[in-house]
């Protein structure tokens, strides 16, 4: 678990996953990654980076998510089409 007893998903994403759950994989990834910067974005702006291990946790997310996808066939460029296309 995490420092702030948030579930896994609430702490690397902000939101709870669970309604993803019918989308399809490469699509929750895209979310999961859309989700993470959203996120990092707040961390990092609005709460003047008071939690850099949250910090480093939701952008190891986001890598992680992006290795998937890139295992699935997307490159880095179709990957970036695809996140401006959400």
């Amino acid at each position: 678990m995490n420092p702030h007893n948030l579930t896994d998903s609430v702490y690397l994403y902000g939101v709870e996953l669970r309604t993803y759950k019918s989308e399809p994989y490469e699509q929750v990834l895209l979310s999961k990654i859309n989700l993470a910067k959203a996120l990092l974005e707040r961390l990092v702006h609005s709460d003047h980076m008071n939690d850099p291990t949250r910090i480093n946790k939701v952008s190891k997310a986001i890598k992680f998510n992006t290795s998937l996808l890139q295992e699935l066939g997307y490159s880095l460029k179709d990957i970036s089409i695809k996140l401006k296309g959400d």
